[in-house]
């Protein structure tokens, strides 16, 4: 929540015709029982925000990809972005948000419509396939996350995340 706050900003320059863009660059990594995801958000004023999750969970490489991006959109929202630019270097994750690969996997396609569906809270998202050597920051972060000593720096926000994204956590209704 601290985070966030630090982070908010002010709808100040809402009257202006230019497009406010957001840049999220995201990477995951997965090893046996435990994956990381990697998160480095560059808002309008070139402010630069990392940001780490841990999983403790079996994933999969791709879904802690698809993990990496619904992170990325999630901080997008609670830092108030509208439009954003997603970087990644998964060509299959990307390219299946694109609609030019399918996703074939039940948990795959479950990945694919909650990233859909988060894309609904922005006014424009673009989706970009960038190399691997051009995520070589964010995919430090993705790896300090998965590690087990879960080393955290200064400039690094870190959070552990028990559960997939598309799986149904019971919650107590009171």
């Amino acid at each position: 929540a601290d985070f966030i706050a630090e982070f908010t900003f002010l709808d100040e320059d809402s009257l202006t015709d230019e497009i406010e863009r957001w840049t999220i660059q995201t990477d995951g990594s997965s090893a046996q029982r435990r994956g990381g995801v990697g998160v480095i958000i560059t808002t309008p004023d070139e402010e630069m925000l990392k940001y780490g999750v841990q999983l403790k969970f079996s994933a999969t490489n791709n879904e802690a990809e698809y993990e990496g991006i619904l992170t990325g959109l999630r901080l997008g929202k609670a830092l108030g972005a509208k439009n954003l630019l997603i970087q990644n270097d998964s060509k299959l994750v990307i390219e299946q948000i694109r609609g030019e690969y399918e996703a074939k996997e039940e948990r795959m396609q479950k990945y694919l419509r909650l990233t859909k569906h988060l894309t609904r809270e922005f006014d424009t998202v673009e989706f970009v396939q960038i190399l691997r050597s051009q995520n070589i920051g964010v995919n430090e972060v993705s790896k300090l996350a998965s590690s087990e000593k879960g080393e955290i720096s200064a400039d690094l926000k870190m959070e552990i995340q028990k559960h997939p994204s598309i799986e149904e956590v019971p919650a107590f209704v009171i």
